[in-house]
């Protein structure tokens, strides 16, 4: 799908270096198909040596290069971007990761009839097993969303969803990755609580995880019925679970996803 297809990236940092690296792990473009502007001659030096494209410093140089544009700069300096270059050609599509930006404030900024794909990806993608979700722009086409699934797919898995969504995007799977650390940790503590090390309560929580993740997933059973499995009644698991029920454990992740959600919608608001 992308053979002779350029990309460019602006802004140089984790994310677009967990595209470039599944781009070119899984082969779907060749490294000099793609460009990156970053104001870090550094981050540049880096991306260059470890991964042979193109580099630049110049946000301009790279956009007239690239067929596709990923804005992978911070939100807050989209207006510093977009104040610097001159209106992106409507040939060109552009994909934002910016969060908080909605796809209206990119058309209105960048450039007249420009087509724009909005995706709000997960840092597991920086070890290929991303979940992204990905919203088309008034002027994007099917072939656009096609080709931005395409991009994320290589970093894990994609969903297409209205832009009206992407805000329970952003507080589900956006911000999931700190409600799993935050329960692996806290599993942690209690652990090293009843006598165990760290080491040790590091080793028996993160593979408890991985196992039941796996079983999950392989067993194409839902996540109760599992549950169900491990809580014998008057059994160690249903007293656990029954202090989880107490504290209401439910909604308190409700309102914790809630409250992201209605963050996001706070950033898209204003930006």
């Amino acid at each position: 799908m992308l053979e002779q297809t350029k990309i460019s990236f602006i802004g140089g940092g984790n994310m677009a270096e967990a595209i470039i690296n599944g781009l070119i792990s899984q082969q779907a473009v060749e490294p000099l198909a793609l460009y990156v502007s970053d104001i870090s001659e550094e981050r540049c030096a880096y991306l260059s040596a470890k991964y042979d494209i193109n580099i630049t410093a110049d946000n301009t140089e790279a956009i007239e290069e690239g067929d596709i544009i990923i804005l992978a700069i911070k939100p807050q300096n989209f207006a510093g971007f977009s104040a610097g270059i001159p209106p992106i050609a409507a040939n060109k599509l552009v994909i934002s990761i910016l969060a908080g930006i909605p796809t209206h404030k990119i058309e209105s900024t960048l450039g007249t009839g420009i087509r724009v794909v909005r995706v709000m990806p997960n840092t597991p993608a920086l070890i290929g097993h991303g979940m992204a979700g990905i919203a088309a722009g008034k002027n994007a086409s099917g072939f656009d969303i096609d080709t931005t699934q395409f991009i994320f797919n290589q970093l894990g898995k994609t969903v297409v969803v209205d832009e009206s969504s992407m805000d329970a995007i952003t507080g589900i799977s956006g911000s999931g990755p700190a409600y799993v650390f935050y329960f692996v940790e806290a599993l942690c503590n209690a652990a090293v609580s009843l006598g165990m090390t760290e080491d040790q309560a590091a080793t028996l929580v993160l593979q408890t995880f991985k196992g039941s993740i796996e079983l999950l997933i392989s067993s194409q059973e839902n996540p109760a019925s599992l549950r169900a499995k491990v809580t014998s009644k008057g059994g160690t698991t249903e007293r656990g679970i029954g202090v989880l029920e107490s504290y209401n454990i439910r909604s308190i992740f409700r309102e914790a996803v809630t409250a992201a959600a209605n963050r996001s919608k706070e950033l898209s608001a204003n930006a």
